[in-house]
């Protein structure tokens, strides 16, 4: 038979009441409490109501204030309709020219409708009213065609005439629906085109009835050739001048594609820097590593995240066209955007606490879908303050780029994106060095 042979030191490994063993166990026990504690950051039990209702009035706030942000683009928005500009040409300078200058000023800035601006047409051509509607100057423009009038008379002359009438030549009116498409059926096309209406209506009842008079006595027979031409003399048309927007995923380019890169952002660093204390890595660095390896960070994410953003437009424009240089102007601009949001989420995830973070996210985002859904033109002045958050020039910037220099305000849009860039890469070196301060200093994060 064989024995097992102890040995001193495999009897001191089983000894339970070694003093060197116990007491390494208790410091070891102790430590662990201590860690505990600080990895938990216990409060007393008697602030449990104090934080609890602070909580509950934070959130109340929170969910009165920013849907109210929202709404309040659009409250009353009929009464700010005025403040939208729409361009008046009177190129026929006769009778269709002075039935759309009549029909226009009897509307213009009235209740729901945007305020009409007639032009000297000795300093206007068709060609460069469109060109200032498409730059956005003019939410609008509404023409009575150069020689409208005449081509009226032409075609109650004779029956050759009326045959070779085309009643679409004499009123038209040119858009731009791109430029906040949210509220421009409504408050701009639905505007121009019962006032081209009125105007054609205003032409048949000053000029129309007194052509029908004199040819009922004078020649009924040409009355009845012409019949059609005097029951339809102006049919107004609408001119589109970026009709890309027949697309149906347009409605959440301005919702859904605002809220995006704010989620995006949030979601990344929240779980980012929850996994970095978890490794510890700050720990063993450098404050120069930690700071190198955060920058670089904060570029290559929102890279690939634009990219991200930019595909999924691509992907769902149905058959809008699009070229190289506007994909990668689009993802740029949207890489510009996203390097913002990560430098403003890294510096709320550093220092605000983490119960206010999720009121701070949701607020963002109903300010993001504010900017992008209704123009500052058409809101209460309350809401210039817009001028001052990257949202809306994002915004702008990403339709002057899909309708290929449309609604052009770039010369204030890129320098306010790159003003945030640089501000949000402080915020970024900021944070950062607190992270490394509290690493080194054995602190844990501050919520």
């Amino acid at each position: 038979m064989s024995r097992t042979k102890e040995t001193p030191n495999s009897s001191r490994s089983l000894s339970t009441t070694d003093p060197e063993l116990l007491d390494a166990d208790r410091q070891l026990e102790v430590e662990k409490e201590d860690q505990g504690k600080r990895a938990h950051n216990f409060v007393p039990a008697s602030m449990f109501p104090k934080m609890l209702g602070g909580h509950f009035v934070v959130l109340m706030i929170t969910f009165l204030a920013a849907p109210a942000w929202l709404f309040g683009t659009v409250y009353r928005m009929r009464e700010h309709t005025h403040q939208l500009h729409v361009a008046v040409a009177d190129f026929d300078g006769s009778s269709v020219g002075t039935a759309l200058r009549e029909a226009t000023m009897a509307l213009s800035g009235t209740m729901g409708y945007p305020t009409f601006d007639q032009l000297d047409v000795s300093e206007w051509t068709p060609e460069s009213l469109a060109e200032a509607v498409f730059q956005g100057h003019y939410w609008g423009g509404m023409v009575a065609s150069e020689g409208a009038t005449d081509r009226y008379d032409t075609a109650i002359a004779s029956s050759a005439g009326a045959t070779a009438y085309n009643s679409s030549d004499a009123i038209y009116y040119v858009t731009m629906e791109s430029n906040y498409y949210a509220i421009y059926s409504e408050d701009v096309l639905g505007a121009m085109s019962p006032a081209a209406a009125e105007a054609a209506a205003l032409f048949s009842q000053n000029t129309v009835t007194a052509t029908i008079s004199n040819l009922s006595t004078s020649n009924p027979t040409l009355l009845a050739q012409v019949a059609s031409v005097l029951s339809s003399p102006i049919n107004p048309v609408q001119v589109e001048l970026v009709p890309w927007f027949v697309q149906g995923t347009k409605v959440l380019l301005n919702t859904a594609g605002m809220v995006t890169p704010v989620l995006s952002q949030f979601f990344f660093l929240m779980g980012y820097h929850n996994i970095m204390e978890a490794v510890g890595f700050r720990r063993n660095w450098t404050r120069t590593r930690g700071l190198s390896y955060q920058f670089i960070l904060s570029f290559v994410w929102p890279l690939f995240i634009s990219l991200d953003l930019t595909v999924i437009f691509e992907v769902f424009k149905e058959s809008y066209p699009t070229t190289g240089a506007q994909f990668f102007a689009l993802w740029t601009v949207n890489w510009v955007m996203t390097m913002i949001l990560f430098g403003i989420f890294d510096i709320v995830t550093c220092f605000v606490p983490l119960p206010l973070i999720p009121p701070f996210v949701l607020t963002l985002v109903f300010m993001h879908v504010a900017c992008g859904m209704m123009p500052i033109a058409a809101t209460n002045h309350f809401y210039r303050v817009s001028y001052f958050f990257p949202a809306l020039h994002h915004w702008k910037t990403m339709i002057t780029i899909l309708t290929k220099g449309g609604v052009n305000n770039l010369h204030y849009t890129l320098p306010t994106l790159a003003g945030w860039l640089v501000v949000a890469k402080g915020m970024t070196y900021v944070s950062e060095s607190e992270r490394m301060r509290r690493a080194h200093a054995g602190e844990g994060p501050k919520h």
